[in-house]
């Protein structure tokens, strides 16, 4: 039977082969395609759900064996599945449409051994500015896709994506979202260099930046320079310096630079954590956005496999990462120049708690911060906080 296929296919991944934590399960699945190649457009789409389906409730349902736990995840996340119950679960068909509540407590009368648990057992960590009930009910939806059009490029952008008839939304004139299976492919060729794939909140960072014209700027955990390129966007002529500890993420920053026709001053690797190869002593910066390390607990609805894999103890060693490195780049800032902290946490101890780390220390004074809460808008919950060095 199709159906039995696809669920021992999704067992085999769970049982033997997949290690969350270990990689993206986006790029595990990739690779496992590749391997794969026997398997068609359908059953990759219906293995991938699975798979996600069973990561947003692996918590909830953790007292379930694998076959059961991938079947109750589809059966609870969706509202039909015109293979999969139909043929392995009949009897649950006409109760696809139910509420999530309602299904839940149908599975307890069908699974005795079933007893829910939270599906995200770290409340206790949340901010209080979070809204537990709506964040955490926001894993059991996949985010939407969004994408950063480059200023004045807009009516173009727009342009393309209607002559191939893409359905989309458009939250701001430099913002749109997808649903997450929307192939985009040919914007690379026919709109090379004018957009960029930039989560909603992450754009909205780019409201606390307010650079100068040839004013100085390091983005100093650029990653693969999503904020690098926005802060080009903002002010084409800012002199932008770009560091991290991986050197394979900044090829990736330099050929996105590239691609969009910006430019950077220095893009350069560096290990903030143990202080090496950092600007020369006398670089003083207009500027500094630190996109700090740290959970990534606000994208976890986006990759719901951490939440398999993600133990609270590393909360602390990320807060302490976070203070040292911070506490690094104060030193090349100029005297009333901000400092951007940033992170895609909606842990306390690595936002707010930090901050007032950072304040005691007397070098920096708070002008206003915030979280950006993606859980509403099928979006990334970021934390964003302005410091002034003293």
């Amino acid at each position: 039977m199709i159906a039995e296929s696809r669920l021992r296919n999704a067992v085999q991944v769970l049982s033997s082969e997949y290690i969350p934590g270990k990689l993206p399960l986006s790029r595990f699945l990739n690779q496992w395609f590749k391997k794969n190649r026997q398997m068609g457009s359908k059953d990759r789409k219906i293995l991938s759900s699975l798979l996600y389906d069973h990561y947003r409730c692996v918590h909830l349902l953790s007292d379930l064996e694998p076959e059961d736990q991938l079947l109750a995840s589809r059966f609870l996340l969706n509202n039909d599945d015109a293979i999969l119950i139909a043929e392995l679960k009949p009897t649950w068909v006409s109760q696809m449409s139910l509420g999530f509540n309602e299904k839940l407590t149908l599975l307890q009368t069908w699974y005795s051994d079933l007893t829910p648990h939270p599906i995200f057992p770290f409340s206790e960590y949340l901010s209080t500015e979070i809204e537990k009930d709506a964040y955490v009910s926001s894993y059991l939806r996949q985010p939407w896709f969004f994408l950063r059009i480059r200023n004045g490029y807009d009516e173009e952008v727009i342009s393309c994506l209607e002559k191939h008839e893409i359905s989309f939304t458009r939250v701001s004139t430099n913002c749109i979202q997808f649903t997450n299976q929307t192939r985009i492919d040919f914007l690379a060729d026919e709109c090379a260099g004018l957009t960029e794939v930039q989560d909603l909140s992450s754009q909205l960072c780019g409201t606390y930046f307010n650079p100068v014209e040839e004013s100085s700027w390091w983005d100093c955990c650029a990653g693969a320079g999503g904020k690098t390129l926005l802060l080009a966007d903002i002010e084409p002529n800012v002199r932008i310096y770009a560091s991290d500890y991986r050197e394979s993420v900044l090829e990736n920053l330099r050929e996105r630079i590239l691609r969009a026709g910006q430019r950077a001053r220095k893009i350069f690797q560096t290990d903030l954590v143990h202080g090496v190869n950092l600007p020369v002593a006398d670089l003083k910066f207009d500027g500094i956005i630190l996109d700090a390390p740290c959970s990534g607990s606000g994208t976890w609805a986006r990759t719901p496999e951490m939440l398999a894999s993600f133990e609270s103890s590393t909360i602390g060693r990320f807060s302490d990462m976070q203070f040292t490195i911070a506490c690094r780049v104060i030193d090349y800032l100029k005297s009333g120049a901000p400092l951007i902290y940033i992170t895609c946490s909606v842990f306390t101890s690595e936002n707010e708690e930090l901050i007032d780390r950072l304040l005691d220390t007397g070098k920096l004074v708070l002008e206003k911060q915030e979280y950006f809460k993606g859980y509403g808008r099928g979006a990334d919950t970021m934390f964003i906080s302005k410091l002034i060095k003293v």
